[in-house]
């Protein structure tokens, strides 16, 4: 979906929803991810580095970014 300037896209892969917004003028990506996981969680509230995305999550919700140019 063209917004203005922005190019969105949004996918499921399993239990993690991604949003993906391409910002034209400076070809930077933007991916945010949400994700459900009850085989590993966490806890106490954290923040981790996994797969390039900086996660912050407890107990079985995680949400994160990651920031590409391309």
């Amino acid at each position: 979906m063209q917004i203005g300037d922005y190019l969105i896209g949004f996918k499921r892969i399993k239990s993690a929803f991604f949003l993906n917004i391409f910002y034209e003028w400076c070809n930077i990506v933007k991916v945010y991810v949400l994700q459900f996981s009850f085989k590993d969680m966490w806890l106490k509230p954290q923040c981790r580095f996994v797969d390039g995305f900086k996660l912050y999550g407890w107990l079985f919700i995680y949400f994160g970014y990651c920031m590409e140019e391309i």
